[in-house]
């Protein structure tokens, strides 16, 4: 039996109290600020692109179509999907779609 002091408790609460697991429990929200501090990226900008992507994927795949994206870029610009320009549209999606698979994630 390993008997645990005051101190000792207090040491390790102080260590641990504000360590990222407990800040933020959700695994996702974790990865999601670990890719910011990485692409030296405002974690309140990706949020709100967050936000956008997960209210475009209708099904909760993870992944949006071409379709779901031009809601995202269209919301994100502030403008109406009608006014989005085909052509630097195109270019954007086959950007962001490396794989040219259909569909594309968050991160």
């Amino acid at each position: 039996d390993i008997e645990l002091t005051e101190d000792d408790f207090v040491s390790w609460y102080n260590n641990k109290q504000w360590s990222e697991e407990i800040m933020v429990p959700d695994p996702q929200e974790r990865k999601l600020r670990r890719f910011c501090k990485q692409q030296g990226f405002k974690i309140t900008d990706v949020e709100r692109v967050k936000a956008a992507f997960d209210k475009a994927d209708k099904d909760g795949s993870g992944y949006l179509d071409q379709q779901e994206f031009q809601q995202v870029y269209s919301k994100l610009e502030g403008i109406d999907i009608s006014q989005v320009n085909e052509t630097k549209f195109r270019i954007l999606w086959q950007e962001v779609d490396e794989d040219f698979s259909g569909s594309i994630d968050l991160l």
